[in-house]
């Protein structure tokens, strides 16, 4: 007999069976390698019976854990299906058009409430059913609450919308939310909810109240000279501790200046920035105010009085076929205009030129392009095509050399930049010349219009320090007539 049967022979059981090893055990020829005693008597049908008890143990507890998670997420969903059904949806998602242009991000923080972020502001959106739960008196018919202000107003009739938006609970967030429309909001809050609004819990009511008071004083000194503000101290022609203050005379209108202790103008003036003027002790400078030197050229280029009715020219003779069917086009179009009070009139955009006036045109670059605008009295403009501007004849261009250099040093980089994206990263050698000629031009661009700049700031900066000496020397004279010394 081998020593391996042997060996064998020696593990077998009465019954026939032979006993198994441990793991990790091993032979060769019967010699045990572990090291540890083989158990002569082990059953290995009770060992694999408990490894497949612990198995089947551990495939019921998952088993379970999966069943619960799933019943847990069925009923998150019925949870929101049945909000969804109560409050609806919004419609809104990213890229949706916004009171504030066009959405980077929405989030849907809850059924019916959007939140959405503009690259200039946000707010929140709401639902149909979710506005009709907000009392007419502070409700946006349209469901858009801006984020600074009216979101709060959502917060505080959804407040279980916004846990885990905002940090708190239900009654915290709709007492902070409400507390906020109380500032903001006081008559409307009043209104909706039939609470008196406390003037320590607004801060439109307290200004509110200043206003009130500030009206008043000026109604009863209508006939005299009342400071608008706490004035300018900084101008080199102003002597130390005083300022010069803007004051309005009610009754008539008229606006003058006058030079007043500093101090009595901070500490002395009556409900805020607002004070009595004494002729006898404050003195007028209004005419040290008006005194300057001719402007450059190029601001007094701006500061064209409007033309109106027959005054404006438009003339569409001198452009070409399609040019001058074009600008009658655009002249033609109807158009809704906002008036300075707030109404809005319709016309064509000819007849509100030669309404309310033009003062000017320029051209102007946004981004690769050049946009023509049309400007009013004020900051208003309208933009309008290279036809109709050319069409403006009698209309004077307020753009400067420095305007127009920079209009061509950006005119320039975008031929290089196309010139540069047809060699194709260099690949093409018949464009590299192309686009060296592109870089050269666009450098010699820019070196002009940097000249340019450099010329009108030192312009500027020589005529400031020429009004400046001469409002010094009216100021002097004036103390000096007056026989004040200042230390």
């Amino acid at each position: 007999m081998s020593a391996a049967q042997s060996a064998q022979q020696q593990n077998r059981h009465g019954d026939g069976t032979y006993a198994t090893k441990t793991r990790g055990e091993a032979d060769l020829n019967g010699i045990n390698l572990t090291g540890a005693p083989i158990d002569p008597w082990a059953d290995p049908a009770a060992d694999l019976e408990a490894d497949l008890g612990a198995e089947i143990a551990a495939e019921i507890a998952v088993h379970a854990a999966t069943e619960a998670r799933l019943d847990e997420e069925f009923a998150e969903q019925q949870r929101r299906d049945a909000e969804e059904r109560q409050w609806g949806q919004t419609g809104v998602g990213t890229d949706s058009r916004t009171p504030w242009g066009n959405a980077d991000v929405a989030t849907q923080v809850a059924a019916g409430i959007t939140v959405v972020h503009t690259p200039g502001h946000g707010g929140i959106k709401v639902s149909r059913e979710r506005n009709l739960a907000i009392p007419t008196a502070l409700r946006n018919a349209s469901g858009w609450y801006e984020e600074d202000c009216e979101s709060n107003i959502v917060g505080m009739y959804h407040p279980e919308a916004f846990p885990h938006y905002k940090n708190g609970e239900h009654d915290a967030i709709r007492e902070a939310c409400a507390a906020s429309v109380k500032n903001w909001y006081p008559d409307a809050y009043t209104k909706a909810t039939g609470i008196e609004v406390g003037i320590e819990e607004s801060m439109t009511l307290r200004d509110r109240a200043k206003q009130s008071d500030k009206d008043a004083f000026r109604a009863a000194h209508a006939e005299e000279f009342v400071t608008l503000g706490n004035g300018d101290t900084h101008a080199p022609w102003i002597p130390p501790g005083y300022a010069a203050c803007r004051a309005r005379m009610d009754a008539t209108g008229e606006e003058r200046t006058f030079l007043m202790s500093r101090d009595e103008v901070i500490h002395g003036g009556s409900y805020g920035k607002h004070a009595l003027v004494d002729p006898q002790r404050h003195i007028d400078v209004t005419d040290v105010v008006n005194t300057q030197p001719d402007r450059p050229w190029e601001w007094a280029q701006a500061e064209n009085p409007p033309q109106r009715g027959d005054d404006l020219c438009i003339d569409t003779n001198g452009l070409t076929v399609s040019q001058g069917a074009r600008a009658r086009a655009e002249l033609g179009r109807q158009w809704r205009f906002t008036n300075d009070d707030g109404t809005q009139t319709v016309e064509t955009l000819g007849e509100h030129m030669k309404r309310v006036g033009v003062v000017g045109k320029s051209p102007q670059v946004d981004g690769d392009k050049v946009v023509y605008r049309v400007h009013y009295e004020g900051s208003r403009n309208t933009p309008v095509s290279k036809a109709t501007y050319d069409a403006l004849t009698s209309v004077v261009d307020t753009s400067d050399e420095t305007q127009r250099a920079y209009i061509a040093k950006e005119r320039a980089r975008v031929r290089y930049e196309k010139a540069k994206a047809a060699t194709f990263g260099g690949r093409d050698t018949a464009g590299i010349a192309k686009r060296d000629q592109a870089a050269a031009d666009y450098e010699a661009a820019v070196a002009v219009h940097r000249d340019m700049s450099s010329a009108k700031d030192q312009r500027a900066r020589a005529w400031q320090a020429e009004r400046d000496q001469m409002r010094q020397d009216a100021m002097a004279k004036i103390l000096t007539s007056r026989g004040i010394v200042l230390e």
